[in-house]
């Protein structure tokens, strides 16, 4: 199946000319959105085609709020630390520091590798399914296991990675653990008006980690 029929049996999703609200945008490419729209930011996938043909899928975020180029470099930064630390599972990502909608507002546009959402990870609705991919996947668990040292390390500098956010980790269609925030991705614990995403977070990486110990050790029991 090829990018453009995956987006198409997509029914929730439609195809919008986005260009014309960010005039930064090819305006040969194709938008689609789903309308998932997040705390910071709009959420898009493109597809866009070059003159041989071949099309490019990309996703991509738009912030809705203006922000000048040394934010910009900063959200690119806190990017390159979570890829610096936690590879693969974070998308790569391009940070870009231009027009943002028609009325002339400059802020954030990221193009990011494109991700099919199998589940949220920290949706505990979803626990009794993740646990069993979990046990089904060879990957997911040290995945997992890697992350969560990630979050760790960061809490040791006093940097908490925010997950208190609808699909911030979740797993992809193939099976494969992506943290996929971009925008204001550490949280500060000293900061009072923070304190419910700090919190938050904290909860859910308490779950996760509980989570995995369950999942281990029935595995390591499996295996003998």
């Amino acid at each position: 199946m090829t990018d453009e029929d995956s987006i198409q049996n997509k029914q929730d999703w439609v195809a919008i000319p986005l260009h014309e609200d960010v005039p930064s945008l090819d305006p040969d490419a194709q938008y689609f959105t789903n309308d998932r729209e997040g705390w910071h930011c709009k959420n898009y996938h493109m597809l866009a085609k070059n003159p041989e043909g071949r099309i490019r899928h990309s996703y991509l975020k738009v912030g809705v709020e203006p922000c000048d180029q040394e934010r910009c470099e900063r959200l690119q930064d806190e990017h390159k630390t979570l890829r610096d630390r936690l590879g693969e599972i974070v998308p790569s990502a391009v940070f870009i520091h231009t027009q943002i909608s028609e009325d002339g507002t400059v802020g954030a546009l990221v193009i990011t590798q494109p991700v099919d959402i199998s589940i949220d990870v920290c949706d505990t609705a979803q626990c009794d399914h993740l646990r069993r991919m979990m046990k089904d996947n060879n990957h997911l668990l040290p995945e997992l296991q890697h992350f969560l040292d990630g979050i760790e390390g960061w809490e040791a500098e006093g940097k908490i990675l925010d997950l208190s956010g609808e699909e911030n980790l979740v797993v992809t269609d193939d099976g494969h653990l992506r943290y996929i925030d971009s925008f204001e991705v550490f949280l500060d614990p000293s900061q009072q008006r923070q304190a419910a995403y700090v919190q938050a977070s904290k909860e859910r990486a308490a779950f996760l980690r509980d989570l995995l110990g369950q999942v281990d050790g029935s595995t390591q029991q499996r295996d003998y």
